[in-house]
C-alpha cells in the first residue's frame, strides 16, 4: 500500500523535463499500454527506470480520457512537444492512411493497364495483397490477444539453429514481451527472462569463423560457441573461406555456470533481427563475464 501511495503522489506532481505539469487522465487515454507509458517518460522526463515502472503500470490501469483514435494521436503529439522531444514526421498515424492510399492507386493504375476484358488478374493481385497484409498483422494481434496488451512488444519469425531442445531449421516464432522472450515451435514454447540475458546480436558466419578461429573475441566469446556453430564452419579451426554469408541473431544469456547461446537464422527476417538488437542495446553493459578456456 505504502509504494502505490507514493506512486499515487508522484503522479499528482509528474512534470516533464522542461517543469511542465503532466496530466495522468491525458496520459491514461492516450497511451495504451505500459510500454508506450515507459517510452514516453524515458523520451519526455527525468524519472529513474524503476520510477518510470512503476509509474507506467499504475497509470496503464486507470480509465483516463476518452480519447478516440485521432484524437489521442494530437494528445501524444502535443504532450511529447511541450516536453522538447521532436516526433517521427512519418508515424503510424501518418504510414497507415499512406499505405492505403499506395495501395487503391496501385490497383486503379492496375485496373486500367489490364483493361476491362481482364479483371481476373485484377482480383488474383488484390487478393494475393491482402493476404500479404493478414500474414503481416494477424501473428501481431493473435500474440497480444495471448499475452496481454500491456506484455505484448513485437514478433519475429526465424529458423531455429541452436541452443534449445528443437529440430534444426525448426520454424520458430519469437516472442518479445515485457519481462521475458518466448519462443514458440511445433507446440512448444519456451521462455527466457530478460533479467537473464546478457546480449542479443547478429552476425554473419564470416564474423563467427573470425572469433573461431582467434578462439575468443567481441560480445560473443568464440571458444564457449564452437558447440553451437562447429557444423556450420566445418569443424575445422583452421577453416578461413565460407563462401555463404548466413546472418545469424544470437540471444546470449546466464546458464548456470557459464553464458549459453539461443541461435536462430536470421537471413530472411534481419528488420526484426535488428529489431531485437535494438530493444536489448546496452542490456547489462557493465556485467562482466569471465571465461576459462
Amino acid at each position: 500500500m505504502g509504494e502505490e501511495f507514493n506512486v499515487h503522489q508522484m503522479c499528482e506532481h509528474l512534470v516533464d523535463k522542461n517543469g511542465n505539469r503532466i496530466d495522468v487522465n491525458e496520459l491514461a487515454g492516450a497511451y495504451l499500454s505500459v510500454f508506450e507509458l515507459k517510452a514516453f517518460f524515458r523520451k519526455c522526463t527525468d524519472y529513474s527506470d524503476e520510477e518510470i515502472y512503476a509509474l507506467s503500470k499504475y497509470i496503464d490501469k486507470l480509465d483516463g480520457t476518452n480519447y478516440r483514435f485521432p484524437e489521442a494521436a494530437k494528445v501524444r503529439k502535443r504532450i511529447e512537444e511541450a516536453a522538447g522531444v521532436k516526433r517521427s514526421i512519418v508515424s503510424k498515424q501518418i504510414a497507415i492512411p499512406i499505405c492505403v492510399a499506395v495501395f487503391l492507386v496501385t490497383i486503379w493504375r492496375l485496373g486500367a493497364v489490364v483493361g476491362e476484358g481482364n479483371t481476373a488478374a485484377l482480383i488474383v493481385y488484390t487478393l494475393f495483397v491482402i493476404g500479404i497484409c493478414l500474414a503481416i498483422v494477424f501473428p501481431q494481434i493473435q500474440a497480444q490477444r495471448k499475452y496481454g496488451k500491456g506484455e505484448f512488444k513485437f514478433l519475429g519469425k526465424f529458423k531455429f539453429v541452436s541452443g534449445l531442445n528443437l529440430p534444426q531449421n525448426a520454424k520458430c516464432k519469437v516472442v518479445c514481451l515485457n519481462k521475458k522472450i518466448a519462443v514458440e515451435a511445433i507446440g512448444q514454447e519456451v521462455n527466457l527472462s530478460t533479467e537473464k540475458i546478457i546480449n542479443v546480436d547478429i552476425l554473419t558466419n564470416t564474423e563467427i569463423q573470425k572469433q573461431y578461429v582467434s578462439s575468443v573475441g567481441g560480445a560473443i566469446a568464440g571458444a564457449m560457441v564452437l558447440g553451437a556453430f562447429g557444423a556450420i564452419l566445418g569443424g575445422a579451426a583452421t577453416q578461413r573461406n565460407i563462401k555463404i554469408n548466413t546472418k545469424y541473431l544470437i540471444f546470449t544469456y546466464r546458464g548456470e555456470d557459464k553464458p549459453e547461446y539461443i541461435i536462430f537464422d536470421a537471413s530472411n527476417n534481419i528488420a526484426s533481427a535488428k529489431r531485437f538488437c535494438k530493444e536489448f542495446r546496452g542490456l547489462n553493459k557493465n556485467s562482466k563475464i569471465k571465461i576459462d578456456i
